[in-house]
């Protein structure tokens, strides 16, 4: 695992001209860049290039972005600076761009090779932040960064006479061959250009900013994370990073004769079937993170860029209509309170046919390298020994995609990272030593995980470490934590695998939250998910970053609050001090992606119930196409801050081909009630590894089986909880002030009937069991006073 990142300084790089369009819509352009939009509150108008903002000197930002990339990959960190010459005519003079290249390195393969890594016979440099589980054969030791570059390097040999695309096609195949998941960056010496992109699924991040000066001079920044030089303050304005998209690989040349002080990078789609099909740029419009129930979403770039000035505090929105040569799009950009923008298309207003033709485009973007699922119900009656067929198919991709991801673990260190702290906690926890964690919250997919990891580690007294959080109050004992939804069900599960598998050693690290410490960490974690900075991003992310850390206690060897104390401890009132572990793995299992295949979100059995089988293929290859922005991207940013690499068997590609190979009613039957039906090919699984009570669970996602939803919006009501997925987090501004809400005080009314009620039904119950053990003694009493009557007579 890898950080990587480039800082090109010294000229202004453009979105690609869409040259099947461009003369077609000529006109349009030009009108639309010449129209005035106004609003109420604000001035707003268009330009053609979004306004840059500076975010300090060249120096400043470097060192910012080697402090947050050595925590991907803290055995080294190196950069290779590269000086461009271009002739621009436009002021007749040689101008020079710098090119810096930095890679830090995790290593987890093979020897140590250090990053940025130069082809000696050519000059070409390549940084790769990925794992190679198939697609070339490699030994299970051998390093992929080498094998890689030499395979990209052989492309550099072809006569300059070829064809310039076939050659450039050549190089995507390279990559798309490719099965893990990766981000990478590769110079191109003789060429001159600059080529970067992320595996089709976004398992790896990688963002760009657009928008900076840098020493006066227009910059691009790509990075795995992003740069935050002035620190996080909602009174700052932050640096704009968006997520590169997956639909294909880009690259940017840098001719030797430029006519002004812009180049435009290109885009190379992994399916050259369609690629007139969209006008498809870097990034993409924002996803509706809280609207799960919407038919469809729409991809696109937008083709100017609103600029807006405000000082007002409050939510400000701006429509743009332009009209195409097929249909009229509006565009909704909204300010919100930060004074960040998002932007949408109002699809009322798409032509549907349009509309369909592109959602069938954008799913074959993503889809293009597994196929996608085309038999979406059966042709005869529903088969026993058919479903039977494909559970064992699913069995046997589930083991192999574990395989490939278990066999070449790197050797357990002794050491645990050295990972930042909370002044209060200063006191380093013990190494707990492993090779493998995994993120376990009891549930069906972290625990097929577990039970078929246990298959695949080479030795059955090899330790596995599962890992689980749970957030609560500073002075709750480990007891109260115990409670939480996932750490109950983490602690059946764990009895469940200790049944199937009793010479494993299992170790539940119970990894318990309270608010001091969520506090101090929600700053860092804004960073790390950024641009996800949703609440319920926070929330999510809050929970995967403390369960990255992997720092906790270990279940059955807990000091009770209740057991007696030494005697010192217990004249002072002391409470017993919990030994704290952490573990020393590098490699993280997650079951990302088994959901949005398996139709384990209760919003697929909605789609199910309001169409059937093709509106649920519909919500299925929604969650699909947006998992790379939505999800994924974010979740290695946090998660690789730990100095761990997260994988994700779901994703393994040949499992992917496998599942759309397969009818849905195999898949799952929504007809059924929840905990049977959805994901019901994987409950199978589950049972055939053994698995008992865990095959019988109902979803419930990480933030609230965790409790962090309800920690980090702690006295805030369910109705504005629920609203999470749309209001940008903030560090000063809360998400609810019960003075502007008008059913507070019914609320509060309510609260008050059901505590007095409570109360009356804690007393009654008091009552009864003190009369009842009233009884019990008066009857124990009886016969020892018949015996001393006796006695006495």
């Amino acid at each position: 695992m890898c950080g990587i990142s480039v800082i090109i300084n010294g000229i202004k790089i453009l979105e690609p001209i869409n040259k099947k369009e461009d003369h077609q819509n000529k006109d349009i352009i030009e009108e639309k860049e010449t129209t005035t939009i106004t609003t109420t509150t604000t001035t707003t108008t268009t330009t053609t290039t979004p306004t840059s903002i500076v975010i300090g000197d060249y120096d400043k930002i470097k060192n910012d972005i080697e402090s947050r990339l050595i925590n991907r990959g803290p055995d080294s960190i190196r950069s290779k600076l590269i000086e461009i010459k271009c002739y621009q005519k436009d002021i007749n003079k040689e101008i020079t761009i710098t090119m810096d290249l930095i890679s830090s390195v995790l290593g987890l393969r093979g020897p140590l090779t250090i990053q940025p890594l130069t082809d000696s016979n050519n000059g070409n440099t390549f940084l790769w932040n990925g794992e190679l589980f198939g697609g070339y054969e490699i030994g299970i030791h051998d390093n992929d960064t080498c094998l890689l570059l030499h395979l990209l390097s052989n492309i550099n040999n072809k006569d300059d006479g070829d064809n310039e695309d076939k050659i450039e096609r050549e190089l995507v195949d390279i990559i798309l061959k490719i099965k893990g998941p990766f981000a990478f960056l590769y110079w191109q010496e003789k060429k001159r250009k600059l080529w970067f992109g992320r595996d089709v699924l976004g398992r790896r991040s990688l963002l760009v900013n657009n928008e900076t000066i840098i020493n006066g001079k227009p910059s691009l920044i790509i990075s795995s994370m992003g740069s935050f030089p002035n620190g996080i303050d909602d009174s700052v304005t932050l640096p704009k990073w968006d997520e590169i998209n997956t639909f294909g690989l880009f690259s940017i040349h840098f001719p030797k004769i430029i006519e002004t002080n812009e180049i435009h990078f290109k885009i190379h789609p992994w399916d050259i079937s369609n690629v007139d099909s969209l006008n498809i740029g870097m990034i993409s419009l924002d996803y509706d993170n809280d609207n799960d129930e919407e038919e469809s979403n729409i991809i696109a770039t937008p083709t100017t860029t609103t600029t807006t000035t405000t000082t007002t505090t409050t939510t400000t929105t701006t429509t743009t209509t332009t009209t195409t040569m097929n249909s009229s799009i509006e565009t909704i950009t909204t300010i919100n309170k930060e004074g960040e923008e998002k932007e949408k298309i109002n699809k009322n207003l798409i032509n549907p046919a349009i509309k369909e033709n592109d959602e069938q485009n954008i799913d074959q973007l993503h889809f293009y390298p597994f196929g996608r699922r085309e038999k979406l119900n059966i042709e005869d009656e529903w088969s026993q020994q058919i479903f039977n067929d494909y559970v064992n198919g699913f069995y046997k991709a589930i083991s192999d995609s574990i395989n490939v991801r278990l066999n070449n673990l790197p050797i357990a260190s002794l050491e645990i990272p050295d990972l930042i702290r909370p002044p209060f906690l200063p006191e380093k926890p013990l190494p707990l030593v492993s090779r493998l964690g995994i993120l376990f919250s009891g549930g069906l997919d972290s625990m097929v995980l577990a039970a078929m990891s246990d298959k695949h580690m080479e030795t059955p007294e090899e330790p596995i470490h599962l890992i689980n959080v749970a957030f609560g109050d500073d002075d709750s004992p480990f007891e109260e934590y115990d409670k939480v939804p996932d750490r109950k069900a983490a602690i059946s599960g764990l009895k469940e695998l200790q049944t199937i598998a009793p010479n494993r050693q299992w170790k539940l690290i119970k990894v318990n939250v309270g608010t001091k410490e969520m506090e101090w960490a929600k700053k860092i974690v804004y960073q790390l998910s950024y641009p996800a900075i949703t609440i319920m991003d926070m929330t999510i992310c809050l929970a995967l970053w403390f369960a990255g850390r992997g720092e906790g206690i270990i279940h059955g060897e807990e000091i009770s609050h209740k057991q007696p104390e030494e005697k010192e401890e217990k004249e002072e009132g002391k409470k017993p001090k919990q030994q704290r572990y952490m573990t020393t793995c590098k490699v993280l299992l997650m079951g990302s992606g088994a959901d949005e295949q398996l139709a384990g979100y209760f919003r697929h059995k909605s789609s199910f119930q309001r169409g059937s089988w093709p509106i649920l293929q519909a919500e299925l290859n929604k969650d699909f196409n947006r998992i790379w922005k939505r999800n994924l991207g974010r979740d290695d940013r946090v998660l690789s801050s730990n100095r761990r690499e997260p994988r994700f068997p779901y994703l393994d590609e040949s499992l992917i081909s496998y599942l759309n190979g397969i009818e849905l009613p195999y898949i799952c039957d929504l007809s059924l009630a929840q905990g049977t039906g959805d994901k019901r090919i994987l409950r199978e699984v589950g049972r055939k590894l053994g698995l008992t009570e865990s095959t019988k669970l109902i979803k419930k996602a990480i933030q609230f089986g965790s409790r962090s939803s309800k920690q980090l919006n702690k006295n805030v009501p369910a109705r504005i909880t629920q609203k999470c997925g749309k209001e940008v987090f903030s560090f000063t501004t809360p998400i609810y002030d019960p003075l502007q809400d008008p059913g507070y005080e019914a609320s509060q009314k309510q609260k008050l009937k059901q505590k007095i009620s409570l109360e009356k039904k804690e007393k009654r119950n008091k009552q009864k069991s003190e009369k009842k053990e009233k009884r019990i003694n008066f009857k124990t009493q009886q016969p020892q006073d018949n015996e001393n009557k006796e006695v006495k007579n």
